[in-house]
């Protein structure tokens, strides 16, 4: 297995920031991390397009409940192609990837826990949009840790 060993730019009150669990970004599997670099390019991507410029698909396809433009489908694109166009610009460095990818991991795993817990609360139910999203979401937070995890 690949690892890499980077620059760690990141302090906090002169030690490291604690990132998804992680105490550095210095070590991460660069073969694990690639596949979540092009897998967030193409899924954020490709979702956050949609999002843009055709979010009744979501309707259509996967019985999503309406929404606010602004926080909804606008945010939400806004955010999965940042993630794109960070996976996109750091194709050739995957180093320069690795803090988008705990980001991701920290941002998606919180997202999965906070709609479990609107769900348990009956504030939000199940539907097949939920299901798609909550799978998707964690494949991202799981995929991430495994990032890190597997480099030590």
């Amino acid at each position: 297995m690949s690892h890499h060993n980077g620059p760690n730019n990141f302090y906090l009150c002169g030690g490291d920031i604690l990132m998804f669990g992680i105490p550095d970004f210095k070590n991460f599997d660069v073969k694990l991390l690639r596949f979540m670099q092009i897998y967030t390019l193409l899924g954020a991507g490709g979702f956050g397009l949609v999002h843009l410029f055709y979010p009744s698909l979501f309707s259509i396809v996967l019985g999503a409940p309406d929404n606010g433009t602004i926080m909804g489908d606008i945010y939400v694109a806004s955010v999965f192609l940042s993630f794109a166009v960070m996976a996109l610009v750091t194709l050739s460095e995957p180093a320069k990837y690795a803090p988008v990818a705990g980001f991701q991991g920290l941002y998606k795993s919180l997202w999965c826990v906070f709609l479990i817990g609107q769900v348990a609360l009956g504030a939000a139910s199940f539907s097949l949009h939920t299901a798609v999203y909550f799978a998707i979401m964690l494949s991202y937070a799981v995929g991430d840790y495994f990032v890190f995890s597997r480099a030590q």
